[in-house]
């Protein structure tokens, strides 16, 4: 799974202890094409809202109800500066919705 399947959830955790869910969104596209990149984002954490906020994740998880909800992206490539901006509009937007969005390249150092 990954950011071009737009209608799965790419991975779920859940913390054995506080029950929190973070929600992983796998991004191994590079930034050539900013705006088809950007258009795919858009529609994968739209379809991960609406997991959220349907309550599709609830009946799924229910020890994860009234829990902390975190959105992660983990990409291959560096946010290009488009990037960097839509992800940072994105996650207050999101965070305004009472959740959180966070971007990280796992192995950067």
């Amino acid at each position: 799974m990954s950011i071009e399947q737009s209608d799965v959830v790419d991975f779920i955790a859940v913390d054995e202890s506080t029950h929190d869910v973070t929600l992983v969104i796998s991004d191994h596209l590079d930034w050539t094409c900013e705006q088809a990149h950007i258009d795919l984002l858009v529609k994968k954490l739209n379809a991960y809202l609406a997991f959220i906020e349907g309550g599709k994740m609830d009946r799924d998880y229910p020890t994860s109800k009234e829990r902390q909800v975190a959105i992660k992206i983990f990409g291959m490539h560096d946010l290009s500066s488009r990037g960097k901006r839509f992800v940072e509009r994105a996650a207050a937007i999101i965070r305004n919705a009472g959740f959180s969005l966070t971007f990280t390249r796992p192995g950067k150092r």
